[in-house]
């Protein structure tokens, strides 16, 4: 359990009834409320493209007064969005599941408050170093697009195990660079010899080749970015080695090597690291969606139960025959029961099972609920040897009350017989 979820845990239970109670509540947990969100976020990020794009294409002038416009009327949407949320959620804002990206939100809209502000102001007094930070604040509001992805379920993946892989994308980086520091000394002191050796007249090479040694090799620096361009595509290696061949062929050969462990080795062994943290992320998504699951099963519950709480007119917290058989016709009582994969005629034959064993054939809501639930689908075998083990207790029970009985007979000078008894 984490730090947000023990806090969430001590809050008080009207604080957490309030972020999920009310209409207002209701309806920013709603579907069309999600939908709204993403088509607003959709929206916003081709606008932003439409924006960019008006601004390259128009030096002299690279905004107009609609982009402004525009630009003011989805941070208008997103400042409410934040103000209903924490009209509604209060702590719960900070301290429920989603916590990262309500903070996320929360960033990106007092990014957005900044930028009307900066455009309230004006930007002829800023200088240029501001006018581009304020530029690169304004760009990651498409960063909202990321909240998108959380709604489906292949995007999410892949959003997951990036995420997941970034903290070994630091480390390989690590390595690699490590590897072609190696590298590197390797093949700038291989260069500094032929150098040396020009300038003191014992060898003699093109000045193409001087050139390239000194434009490839002329530094650590030159030379690590040498050997990474080698190894990643950036340019034909065989061009970069030219200067390593007028310095030996043995050094050369090692030049060959040096390509060939870190393509082939170093290369398969970071790219099969990256593809292990996919998978693990893989597997945390589906506890994700097992979470979401049983979330989406507590509230289908919850529905179910207010519109049973719907069918009892008395307000007792039971229902009676007369109620039963007035709203099972409904249409919405139909839908759960084809939810539950349930007829009719099998929630009125359990509705009296239950009902035959209350004094009064009334049966309680939150019984003939769990009941309802526990029927859906084929029984499962830790249901049946739930029930044996009851029909054992009960056995258990009528064996050891018939001994009593008999004992008692017996000393009564009466012969009990249970056959008969029962009979």
């Amino acid at each position: 359990m984490t730090g947000m979820q023990k806090g969430y845990d001590l809050l008080p239970d009207f604080v957490k009834n309030a972020a999920t109670e009310g209409t207002l509540a209701t309806f920013l947990r709603s579907t069309f409320f999600g939908e709204i969100c993403a088509f607003m976020i959709i929206s916003n990020a081709v606008f932003i493209g439409f924006s960019t794009q008006y601004a390259i294409d128009n030096l002299a002038k690279p905004s107009t007064n609609f982009i402004d416009a525009v630009e003011l009327a989805f941070h208008s949407y997103y400042l409410l969005e934040l103000i209903l949320k924490l009209a509604v959620m209060r702590l719960t804002f900070i301290l429920c599941e989603d916590w990262k990206w309500n903070l996320f939100d929360a960033f990106l809209v007092s990014t957005a408050v900044y930028d009307v502000y900066t455009m309230l102001v004006g930007m002829n007094a800023l200088n240029v170093t501001f006018l581009r930070a304020v530029r690169l604040v304004r760009m990651m509001k498409i960063l909202r697009v990321v909240r998108v992805l959380q709604h489906c379920r292949e995007l999410r993946l892949m959003l997951s195990a990036i995420m997941g892989s970034v903290t070994s994308l630091f480390w390989c980086l690590i390595m690699l660079a490590c590897v072609l520091y190696l590298c590197s000394l390797i093949f700038v002191q291989a260069v500094t010899g032929f150098l040396g050796g020009l300038e003191d007249g014992t060898l003699q090479a093109d000045d193409d080749i001087v050139v390239k040694s000194l434009l490839y090799y002329g530094s650590l620096i030159k030379a690590s970015d040498t050997m990474f361009r080698a190894i990643t595509g950036g340019n034909d290696w065989g061009e970069l080695s030219e200067p390593i061949m007028a310095a030996g062929l043995h050094y050369y050969c090692l030049f060959v090597l040096c390509i060939c462990f870190l393509t082939l080795a170093v290369l398969n062994i970071l790219t099969g690291i990256f593809c292990a943290n996919a998978v693990e992320a893989a597997e945390s998504d589906r506890e994700n969606i097992t979470y979401m699951a049983a979330k989406q099963c507590a509230s289908f519950k919850d529905d179910c139960r207010e519109l049973f709480m719907s069918i009892d007119d008395d307000g007792s917290g039971t229902i009676n025959h007369d109620e039963f058989s007035r709203h099972m016709c409904r249409p919405e009582i139909l839908a759960y029961l084809g939810a539950l994969e349930l007829e009719i005629a099998d929630a009125e034959m359990f509705f009296r099972l239950m009902s035959q064993n209350s004094p009064h054939g009334e049966v309680d809501i939150a019984m003939f609920l769990d009941g309802c639930l526990r029927l859906k689908g084929n029984a499962k075998m830790l249901d049946v040897q739930a029930m044996r083990c009851q029909l054992t207790c009960i056995f258990s029970m009528i064996r050891h009350l018939t001994e009593i009985c008999d004992r008692h007979a017996r000393s009564e000078g009466v012969i009990y017989d249970p056959a008969s008894a029962g009979g």
